[in-house]
């Protein structure tokens, strides 16, 4: 990350005025597809379980506390 901040400085001289614009641009584009996924992502059914529902320890239990 560093060496590519010294190049991009060697290439682009002014982008150091530009960092408020380039730190918000990255945490938009990290954060777009979790943001998607939340509101266009397919809904779970109602009868649906998610698959460490039925989680079986190694000794053959089901542990006792599910919210652990």
């Amino acid at each position: 990350m560093m060496m590519a901040g010294h190049y991009l400085d060697k290439v682009w001289p002014n982008l150091k005025d530009h960092t408020e614009l380039i730190i918000i641009v990255i945490i938009v584009v990290t954060t777009a597809p979790v943001i998607i996924k939340l509101v266009f992502g397919k809904p779970k059914a109602k009868g649906q379980q998610h698959p460490e529902d039925n989680f079986v320890g190694p000794d053959g239990q089901a542990p006792s506390d599910p919210g652990v």
